[in-house]
């Protein structure tokens, strides 16, 4: 998995949910069918409507945090451009850095995040 196991720890996502968007992705760019999908969960394979229940619930919970980021920038407890700054630096290929390189940059987004929001 690329993304850091602590940002996952911090976040709303499970890991599983977290393991199976990263899988969906592919489904979606026509690399895998989502029953291929399905059978290579970490923890086993698991049905389609299982696996797609997870990926819903996952999608689910990330439209709420976008819709929450909102409310937090209307009530002015988050900085529209400070979080732009922060999304610009954790999209810069993180499947693409070592262990101890993610390490440091979870560091940095963790200082990042308690000086956005109030």
């Amino acid at each position: 998995m690329s993304v850091p196991n602590r940002l996952i720890e911090d976040s709303s996502l499970t890991r599983t949910q977290v393991e199976s968007l990263e899988v969906f992705a592919r489904v979606l760019s026509h690399e895998l069918s989502l029953r291929e999908a399905a059978g290579l969960r970490e923890d086993g394979a698991v049905t389609v409507g299982s696996y797609y229940r997870t990926v819903l619930q996952a999608r689910k919970k990330i439209r709420s945090s976008v819709l929450t980021l909102i409310i937090a920038q209307w009530l002015g407890v988050v900085n529209v451009e400070n979080l732009r700054r922060l999304l610009d630096l954790a999209g810069k290929g993180v499947s693409t850095l070592g262990e101890e390189e993610k390490e440091r940059l979870v560091d940095v987004l963790d200082a990042l995040l308690d000086k956005i929001v109030m």
